[in-house]
């Protein structure tokens, strides 16, 4: 094995892994068409069971599309969530874990592809996510439907070999250069889980 080939795979895959992290934070941040509160304790009126009320998160996800579907007239397709709360998505009826180990780009990079709900809602199941949020969104086909757009125009460049002058060292520098830009911010909704 070539110990820098395997380092520069993974100062790569740290590099996917911040990418991944900014888009994901700014489509939390920048979600404007709403939020759904739902509680994960039962009221104490509730007469049903604990798994009964449980699939009250479902109808807050149906309400959460419902803001976006007001606006921009589609349903969302996606969901990303903490793992915690993707452990309440996965005891949800209806739930389909998907047998993914690599992830959505492959091993190590965080977030990853997890499951399909109610076959109408792809999960991806994110360690850095906000804790106790979903976020939702809708992912078109054409130009037209583009919510926020990632543009790299250097997606990964390594310089040469560089001796350090004072140490004699060898180094390498490790860059990417991208811009972004949520364009259509009413193809995504929240819901906070309180616990």
């Amino acid at each position: 094995l070539s110990a820098e080939s395997e380092l520069l795979a993974v100062l790569g895959d740290q590099i996917r892994r911040e990418i991944d992290r900014t888009i994901i934070n700014d489509l939390y941040d920048n979600a404007s068409a709403g939020n759904v509160n739902w509680s994960a304790e039962a009221p104490s009126d509730f007469s049903g069971s604990d798994r009964e009320y449980r699939m009250t998160l479902y109808d807050a996800i149906i309400d959460a599309n419902t803001l976006i579907y007001k606006r921009r007239y589609r349903n969302a397709n996606w969901i990303v969530a903490d793992p915690d709360t993707c452990s309440l998505l996965e005891k949800l009826d209806g739930f389909k874990e998907l047998n993914n180990d690599a992830g959505v780009g492959g091993a190590g990079l965080g977030v990853e592809q997890f499951g399909i709900l109610r076959n109408r809602f792809t999960v991806y199941k994110d360690p850095w996510a906000t804790a106790n949020k979903l976020l939702l969104g809708y992912k078109g086909n054409t130009f037209m439907e583009t919510g926020y757009v990632y543009a790299p125009y250097i997606p990964l460049y390594t310089t040469p070999v560089i001796t350090d002058p004072n140490d004699f060292t060898p180094r390498r520098g490790v860059m990417t250069r991208y811009a972004r830009k949520p364009v259509i911010t009413d193809f995504y909704a929240t819901v906070t889980v309180q616990k």
